[in-house]
């Protein structure tokens, strides 16, 4: 909610356990009249969220496309690293980004966010025939969590360069 107790609608929300030991919800909203980008929030317990919501990414460079979607979380080393989705679902430039904040840092002050190089990890590929790759989510092996060994994703993609139209079957 917002300071006028207004619902800040969103989608694609996840919860994630830092290295400080804390729960927080992140999710996908374009409350406010902000651009469809990550909130934060800190859990009270595991279904309670706290009052303090916090816009800490938006989809501020062109490579974003106006929207940042699809947060998942993935840990290595004392780092937990962010993974978000950028476009629509629908189109072949859709593309997966990543950022990471160290486990001795305030997930809710967004300037201790690393943003790497602000640049997609996955993306659209002509040449190996590899459109829209996004929203995904990571596996690791059995008895291997929290190392970071034998990572895997699954993620959308398509093997056509055309957006996809929904409710057109042929």
């Amino acid at each position: 909610m917002d300071d006028n107790g207004a619902e800040l609608g969103g989608i694609d929300g996840t919860v994630f356990r830092h290295g400080n030991g804390k729960m927080y919800y992140v999710y996908t909203s374009g409350a406010l009249g902000r651009m469809p980008g990550q909130w934060i929030t800190e859990m009270i317990d595991p279904l309670t969220m706290s009052a303090d919501v916090v816009y800490f990414r938006g989809p501020d460079e062109p490579w974003e496309m106006n929207q940042i979607e699809g947060a998942y979380f993935f840990y290595k080393n004392n780092v937990s690293y962010l993974a978000f989705s950028v476009g629509s679902t629908w189109d072949p430039n859709y593309a997966i980004g990543v950022m990471s904040i160290p486990a001795d840092k305030d997930p809710m002050v967004p300037e201790n966010w690393d943003v790497g190089t602000n640049q997609p990890v996955f993306l659209r590929n002509d040449e190996e025939e590899v459109f829209g790759p996004g929203h995904a989510s990571f596996t690791y092996s059995p008895g291997k969590l929290f190392d970071g060994s034998d990572l895997t994703i699954t993620m959308l993609c398509f093997l056509f360069p055309i957006p996809v139209q929904y409710g057109i079957c042929e």
